[in-house]
């Protein structure tokens, strides 16, 4: 697993470092924004190479698939920062539903793109048939 804590210490420095932790400026918010832009660089990378893996786009709408990075994919990179912000939520916010609000979210998008596929799919079988 991750070393989510190396990540989560980063984003409690600079949250500490701009005067963030008890009221969002949005001046130095920005700051904050960026460390965890590059915080959930390194950890997509770190899940990378734990995962010994690459990301795969595949064929869609005539254009050929690809891989790339986890760095560089956006649900790889979105993958990261999530669970950077789950463990700061975690740590920080106390809020006994916050695990259920985040597990509700990732299921109702699951099942949104379940159906979107499952519309994409037919759609495809139907020019092909």
């Amino acid at each position: 697993m991750v070393n989510l804590e190396k990540y989560f210490q980063k984003v409690q420095t600079v949250i500490g470092s701009t005067e963030s932790a008890d009221e969002i400026v949005e001046d130095s918010w920005l700051e904050v924004v960026k460390v965890l832009s590059q915080t959930a660089i390194e950890c997509a990378q770190e899940l990378q190479g734990e995962e010994k893996g690459f990301y795969f786009k595949p064929p869609r709408d005539n254009k050929p698939g690809y891989v790339l990075d986890y760095e560089k994919a956006p649900p790889g990179r979105l993958l990261a920062l999530n669970l950077i912000l789950s463990y700061w939520i975690g740590w920080a916010h106390g809020r006994s539903d916050a695990l259920n609000m985040i597990l509700k979210a990732y299921s109702t998008g699951k099942l949104d793109y379940d159906e979107f596929k499952k519309v994409e799919d037919e759609k495809k079988a139907a020019e092909e048939g």
